[in-house]
């Protein structure tokens, strides 16, 4: 298949912004009224895709064996925006203790996330803190533990496991 050009259309019958194919005839080029039709109904659907999906963020990944500790390998604010997650398809720790914070904004948070993954995190210690803005999953599809001990404190929308 070949790569396509689409831009952006506002189509005045439905009164939406639409994806058009660089190869589609608008009114008044001679285009054929099939070809605009069709064109338009495929771009209802590419519309949507492009104009109603958020932007794809990166998230931070602990794995392949890695440990990390806050503070420690990152220091104490460590504010991971876009989401996190240890433990993706192999082994990845995260040790929060003596007075660390660890805190994201936007993005999901997953211990454990794939199959065959081991996602293991620790919060430990008064003043030791993981804050998420969204969903934590422990255990997405894999091996999730979430360990808090000694006046640590975990703060997410939901624990889902």
């Amino acid at each position: 298949m070949m790569n396509r050009v689409y831009r952006t259309v506002f189509n005045r019958s439905l009164g939406v912004w639409q994806a058009a194919s660089e190869l589609v005839k608008c009114r008044g080029t001679g285009g054929s009224g099939t070809a605009l039709r069709n064109a338009l109904i495929s771009g209802v659907w590419l519309g949507s895709v492009v104009i109603g999906m958020p932007q794809a963020k990166a998230q931070t990944v602990i794995d392949g064996g890695a440990t990390v500790t806050v503070p420690g390998t990152y220091p104490s604010p460590w504010n991971v925006n876009n989401g996190l997650v240890v433990g993706n398809s192999g082994t990845g720790e995260l040790t929060i203790g003596n007075g660390g914070k660890v805190s994201s904004s936007g993005g999901q948070m997953y211990i454990g996330n794939n199959s065959g993954s081991t996602g293991t995190v620790t919060v430990d210690g008064a003043g030791s803190n993981l804050t998420n803005a969204n969903y934590l999953y422990v255990g997405n599809n894999g091996a999730g533990e979430l360990s808090i001990s000694n006046g640590g404190q975990v703060t997410v929308v939901a624990v889902v496991s």
